[in-house]
């Protein structure tokens, strides 16, 4: 098992705490609690695809993304091209319920407006 470091011991309060709250639950903490929680858990992905803060869109030098969603589907086949490795699949949560289930209005609206750039810049779906 890979080594944590002590950056990553900071969130081990929140995320033993997020296995048993609701999504809902779940965003209201980190909205109440602020800093450094906040910032480390809910990141916009279009700030790690950046050149620098305040650049608009993707760096041109990105020249392939592989979203998360399909990356059981895509993973070899990038893999393979650039000579990774399979990737091993740790830390698997296990949810009481489908997250969709737990979704409310609020929590759409915090969604949206948080990674409006995500779905600007990423092409993703609003959901609703």
């Amino acid at each position: 098992m890979p080594e944590i470091n002590k950056r990553d011991k900071s969130l081990f309060p929140i995320m033993d705490a997020a296995k048993t709250m609701s999504l809902v639950d779940f965003w209201q903490h980190i909205q109440k609690n602020g800093a450094p929680e906040r910032a480390r858990l809910i990141h916009r992905q279009i700030d790690f695809l950046r050149d620098k803060p305040g650049v608009d869109g993707i760096s041109p030098r990105i020249k392939h993304l592989i979203r998360f969603e399909t990356l059981a589907e895509d993973w070899p086949a990038f893999a393979e091209k650039n000579g990774f490795a399979e990737l091993q699949h740790l830390n698997k949560s296990e949810r009481l319920s489908p997250w969709q289930d737990e979704m409310t209005p609020e929590l759409v609206a915090i969604i949206n407006e948080l990674y409006a750039d995500d779905f600007e810049h990423l092409n993703y779906e609003r959901i609703s």
